[in-house]
């Protein structure tokens, strides 16, 4: 299945090195701006639940979560929001840590 090409550029222009809001748009398409803010793609939708926040001329100053238990390991990290914790020793992470070196 073949992405349009209009969704291919959308994307590019939301990760794009450019400051553009849009203008009066900015409320109805994600700019790279608000993209920074939320991560999502319809601003209205934040404004409806009033979430929305996108100050004028700043940039977020730091990305990420505020903690540092943030497990290693693909799977790991997956699993991380729903609240499941990995041990290291767990059946699945090795295994996951045993497909990866077979395809290196």
């Amino acid at each position: 299945m073949e992405l349009p090409r209009h969704s291919l550029l959308y994307a590019l222009l939301l990760h794009a090195n450019v400051s553009w809001t849009y203008g009066r748009l900015r409320y109805l398409i994600a700019s790279r701006t608000f993209h920074r803010w939320h991560h999502g793609l319809f601003p209205f939708i934040d404004l409806a639940f009033g979430t929305f926040y996108m100050p004028p001329g700043r940039q977020p100053q730091r990305f990420g979560t505020s903690n540092d238990d943030v497990p290693d390991g693909l799977l790991a990290q997956l699993a991380y929001p729903f609240g499941f914790r990995f041990r290291k020793t767990s059946r699945l992470l090795m295994w996951a840590q045993r497909t990866r070196m077979k395809s290196e």
